[in-house]
């Protein structure tokens, strides 16, 4: 499948900041120990409604699909941090690229979205030629601001204050912030997971909202249509089409619909992840949804009122064996967005049906790889 484009601007690098102007901080979590601080880590996001980036090995998306399928439902973003976390700079190229894609294949066989094309080299270890080989896999390697040091435990002389005052301190615009999933193999502790309440009340207090690691490719003229950002670009309550006209076979696959929140700016998001060509797409508000072909009603979740009806073309939301790439249907609990359900994938076009609590203004926009449908409070 096409690999999504990178922009010009960020081929070479090993990313320590997204470049903006704006108050936003990228919190990212590597996952390649075990799963202790997870739920904990979720329950803070998803209770301040706050994006995050997990960089995932291969081997911990095999060892805990659970946890995989809870990141892709919960709309988290994934990227790629190899399969079993080697030193990149002590591995041929087609050793690198080999790690690369049977993580790529692990992640997305446990349930989870798409990685491409965000990266992360173990240990942070990497030179120009390594940066080199992963930029022709398709992907943009991502460092970091600032590490917490959460790994290291008490044990190694941390505590859940250090993480808080180092995350807290490095806060600037675009910040990326590395913290961990797993807890210290010696002392157990999950000293991320413990400070992240606190980080994240810390930096809203000082003026920051969150992004994902997505807005790298809008910062970077990745040609995306909408900025993570407060802008209000292209607010409309009247249908909106976009048309591309990719070359089939093969049919787009969108791998992932993933939901959130932007309080801070006043908005729900839904994205879809397309592997392959970017499709085109309608979106336009019914009055009531009903599957394709069959014309029977379909009931979408999370007591939404309204109801607004997105359409890609040419694309699937199965594989050419038949299984499902996607989440047949959510309920969700943001203040515009209610739920969705999948209402037709059928003959080269996928329909999703949104639930929302009122007509809202909508727009709409593009990054590699991903379609954006933004609905206002």
């Amino acid at each position: 499948m096409a690999a999504p484009a990178i922009p010009a601007a960020l081929l070479g690098k090993d990313i320590a900041v997204i470049p903006t102007t704006k108050k936003i901080v990228a919190l990212t979590f590597d996952a390649g120990g075990n799963a202790d601080g997870l739920s904990a880590i979720m329950t803070a996001l998803s209770g301040q409604r706050v994006p995050a980036t997990f960089f995932v090995t291969g081997s911990w998306a095999a060892k805990y699909p659970a946890s995989v399928k809870a990141l892709a439902s919960g709309g988290y973003r994934l990227g790629n941090h190899t399969a079993t976390h080697p030193h990149l700079t002590t591995l041929s190229d087609v050793a690198i690229t080999a790690e690369l894609t049977k993580a790529r294949t692990q992640i997305m066989n446990a349930g989870g979205t798409d990685p491409k094309p965000l990266f992360r080299f173990p240990f942070g270890d990497r030179n120009a030629h390594t940066i080199s080989v992963v930029n022709n896999a398709g992907y943009v390697p991502i460092r970091w601001t600032v590490d917490t040091l959460g790994w290291k435990g008490t044990s190694g002389g941390a505590s859940k204050q250090l993480v808080i005052d180092r995350a807290v301190n490095a806060a600037r615009p675009g910040e990326i912030v590395l913290m961990h999933v797993g807890s210290n193999p010696d002392d157990h502790t999950t000293l991320d997971a413990a400070a992240l309440p606190t980080v994240i009340a810390k930096l809203k207090t000082l003026g920051y909202g969150f992004v994902t690691l997505d807005a790298l490719f809008t910062a970077s003229g990745g040609g995306g249509v909408i900025l993570p950002g407060c802008d209000s670009l292209s607010w409309k309550t009247t249908p909106l089409s976009v048309s591309h006209n990719p070359t089939v076979p093969p049919v787009p696959v969108v791998t992932g619909i993933r939901p959130g929140a932007h309080p801070e700016c006043k908005y729900d998001r839904i994205v879809f992840d397309i592997s392959g060509s970017t499709p085109g797409y309608e979106v336009r508000y019914v009055s009531s949804v009903t599957a394709d072909p069959s014309n029977n009603p379909v009931s979408v979740p999370g007591n939404g009122s309204k109801f607004l009806l997105i359409t890609l073309h040419p694309a699937q939301g199965h594989s050419d064996a038949g299984a499902s790439t996607v989440p047949k249907s959510a309920a969700l609990g943001y203040p515009t967005l209610k739920g969705y359900a999948v209402a037709g994938d059928f003959e080269g076009h996928i329909s999703i049906a949104l639930g929302l609590s009122k007509i809202a203004q909508v727009r709409v926009g593009e990054l590699p790889g991903r379609i954006y449908v933004d609905m206002a409070y």
